[in-house]
């Protein structure tokens, strides 16, 4: 069984993506100077890397999962809007990037 995405999830995809990149800008600028400067992030930049590495490695059993929204998700993706929120207004970019963290996580369930 292969997922196959309409014309409409694919634009819907695209844009959510614009969207998340645009919100996010600031956070993820800070967290890429803090990768650059700091010794102790050096490790950061595989990271992503890994990441797609191990969905790969695990694509046949992904694409035999059944797609089965959850409200879960939406409750997990105000939630990091509102931490997202309180990252912007404090200037704290640690909040905005756990958000980002648990803003994919959510729209994953979601």
């Amino acid at each position: 069984m292969r997922w196959r995405l309409s014309n409409l999830q694919v634009l819907g995809l695209v844009v959510i993506s614009v969207l998340l990149l645009f919100a996010y800008w600031n956070g993820v600028a800070d967290m890429l100077y803090r990768w650059n400067t700091k010794e102790e992030y050096g490790y950061a930049y595989f990271l992503p890397v890994i990441s797609v590495w191990l969905i790969w490695q695990k694509r046949n059993d992904l694409v035999q999962v059944s797609f089965q929204p959850s409200w879960f998700g939406v409750v997990v993706v105000l939630a990091a809007g509102l931490l997202f929120f309180l990252g912007e207004i404090a200037t704290t970019y640690t909040l905005v990037q756990y958000s980002l963290v648990l803003c994919l996580l959510g729209l994953a369930y979601a």
